[in-house]
């Protein structure tokens, strides 16, 4: 998919998503990207999405795949459809304090919203190749 430029504002203060552009050379869209993990912490108001991504590096030299989470910290509204744990696309946008991220509607896999005080990017690695093969691992805890 192409480079994302829409709502650089929000993706230049997220904490990590500077290592990710280092690697693309572009705010990634998270077309196609495989969710192999999802956990609820209702304790704190956590969510955190364990994330395998694959996309053409700006450079021109191929492919690059990646694994990294999405942590959401003081969620204050979570609204999900899981169809398939892929994502067609990620917008995020930083609006009266919050972050808002809106998952691209998608027929077969995941859509809606996550809003949240703050949202940060960790533990990125690249990879050789895919990992992820199939299925969906999901935590809740109280």
């Amino acid at each position: 998919m192409t480079a994302n430029c829409a709502n650089t504002d929000a993706w230049e203060i997220i904490p990590g998503a500077d290592e990710l552009r280092s690697i693309y050379g572009y705010w990634p869209t998270l077309h196609d990207a495989i969710i192999y993990d999802f956990s609820v912490s209702n304790l704190n108001s956590n969510v955190q999405m364990s994330i395998e991504y694959e996309d053409l590096v700006n450079d021109g030299s191929g492919e690059v795949v990646t694994s990294f989470d999405m942590d959401w910290v003081g969620v204050t509204s979570c609204k999900l459809r899981l169809m398939e744990p892929s994502l067609y696309g990620v917008t995020i946008q930083h609006v009266n304090g919050l972050y808002l991220t809106t998952f691209v509607p998608y027929e077969w896999g995941c859509d809606g919203t996550i809003e949240a005080q703050s949202i940060q990017f960790s533990n990125i690695e690249r990879l050789p190749e895919r990992q992820v093969s199939s299925g969906l691992r999901i935590d809740v805890r109280p």
